[in-house]
């Protein structure tokens, strides 16, 4: 089986960022071994924006 991607969207690197556990819970539950997670650039931006305002 290949490897799935996510691109994780703003909101849910926002909620990483916050500490939403229940987003952080998620994450962690998928299984890695397969998985590929992407931040797209816009979402790692805003995120940094959210954390330093």
């Amino acid at each position: 089986m290949g490897k799935v991607n996510y691109l994780l969207d703003t909101k849910i690197v926002s909620a990483v960022v916050n500490r939403n556990q229940k987003i952080i819970d998620k994450l962690l539950d998928v299984d890695s071994e397969n998985k590929i997670f992407i931040l797209a650039a816009l979402a790692f931006m805003k995120s940094k924006e959210d954390y330093y305002m």
